[in-house]
């Protein structure tokens, strides 16, 4: 009971009735109606109590009204439904903007990066009161970085504006995500977070390629230069000129800069063609290196076959008293053709001593030993020894064989 005289309380406390004369007239003839006319004293009595009774009654029943109101709404918002479902329930609007009030700073990210933001209750506040909201240009849009989702920046390697093809390079990916270096040929290598990669170029433009912020980035790491194909030919067969064994090489292609080497390193020549030498039976690898105007090389390798070893193109035999100037005098034939300062000894292979010694091509020697003064036994083998002062790339400085008299 003390509740409802509370809720009479304080629904009078600040109520003034308003003043309707027709009101008061349609009310004085109802009245007439069921009481006996008495004196104005008595009637004016009889108005105060009914008109005290309407006012009581019509405050109660608003006051009622809005506690049940009130209720109803709590409790939907304890039960997490949207009280929002009449756009005339202002108590219900209020009772939901008051929940979105109540918590400061609020903002949120769509998969379409669109961002909204309240700050403070104003908004809340505005919603309201029926305010419309701001449009989206007006709201504040927050750094990715607010949230801790922003990349961090991307270092990229340190390398060499140019390359040549073919040249193998090892990329360091120092960051904490994934890179791909990408050629204009379609090709792409992926070089994962704080690792390293070998990779070999093709000609070409290369892009760094990484994803940002949810974004594909792309810049430009490198060019690389196509090289000259290298490549020769070499004849078929060893030939002989000016007392020399000679193989004829030959780059196919042309380039800025040639460079010819044996298979010690040596360099044999740095023209486009020359005259190789090959004193030794067997394979020789030869190797040739092309440059090109801006500095990338190539190179290849191949085998040049030497079928017998040159030992200066000298006859195992002679006959000294024939009459023939080709055959009744000994001396390798190449010195007669290669104009190079040498010592040429015929030794006695019984004793080791030395029977005759030259160092003249116009001094071959004629069968005699100088110990004796007379012609060496037919058919017995006396050993030669040439020492060349001057030699070719890859020759050895001494040669020796084994000549024999014959009669006629």
């Amino acid at each position: 009971m003390s509740n409802i005289e509370e809720i009479f309380k304080n629904s009078l406390k600040d109520i003034e009735a308003p003043y309707d004369p027709k009101a008061w007239e349609a009310m004085s003839k109802r009245l007439d109606q069921h009481l006996p006319v008495k004196s104005v004293k008595t009637s004016l009595k009889w108005a105060w109590v009914a008109s005290s009774i309407i006012i009581v009654g019509v405050a109660a029943f608003f006051a009622l009204q809005k506690n049940e109101t009130n209720t109803k709404t709590a409790k939907n918002l304890n039960e997490g439904e949207n009280p929002i479902s009449n756009e005339n329930n202002v108590e219900s609007k209020n009772a939901t903007f008051k929940q979105i009030a109540s918590t400061a700073n609020v903002k949120s990210i769509s998969g379409s990066n669109n961002v909204s933001s309240m700050n403070d209750e104003s908004a809340a506040k505005e919603l309201l009161n029926g305010i419309p909201p701001k449009k989206a240009e007006n709201i504040n849009i927050p750094n990715p970085g607010d949230f801790g989702l922003a990349d961090s920046e991307i270092i990229l390697p340190k390398l060499s504006d140019k390359y040549c093809e073919n040249e193998i390079i090892e990329i360091r990916n120092s960051n904490d995500r994934d890179i791909y270096l990408v050629s204009s040929n379609g090709t792409n290598k992926m070089i994962k977070e704080k690792n390293a990669s070998n990779i070999e170029l093709v000609s070409g433009d290369y892009f760094f390629s990484y994803v940002k912020n949810g974004k594909n980035q792309k810049e430009f790491a490198f060019s690389v230069t196509p090289k000259v194909k290298a490549d020769f030919y070499a004849d078929e067969e060893m030939v002989f000129y000016k007392g020399l064994p000679v193989s004829s090489l030959s780059s196919i292609n042309p380039a800025a800069k040639y460079s010819w080497t044996n298979e010690k390193g040596i360099v044999l020549s740095r023209e486009k063609s020359f005259d190789a030498h090959f004193f030794t039976k067997g394979n020789h690898a030869v190797t040739l290196t092309l440059q090109s105007e801006n500095g990338c090389e190539s190179k290849i390798t191949k085998n040049i076959r030497c079928e017998a070893s040159y030992n200066l193109l000298a006859m195992n035999s002679f006959i000294p008293t024939s009459s023939n100037s080709k055959i009744n005098t000994f001396l390798p034939y190449a010195l007669l053709e290669r104009n190079v300062p040498f010592t040429m000894q015929i030794i006695d292979p019984k004793t080791g001593q030395t029977i005759y010694e030259t160092k003249s091509e116009s001094e071959p020697w004629d069968g005699n030993d100088l110990r004796t003064q007379q012609l060496i036994a037919p058919n017995t083998p006396y050993i030669w020894r040439v020492n060349i002062e001057k030699t070719e790339i890859g020759e050895s400085k001494n040669y020796q064989g084994t000549i024999t008299r014959f009669e006629d």
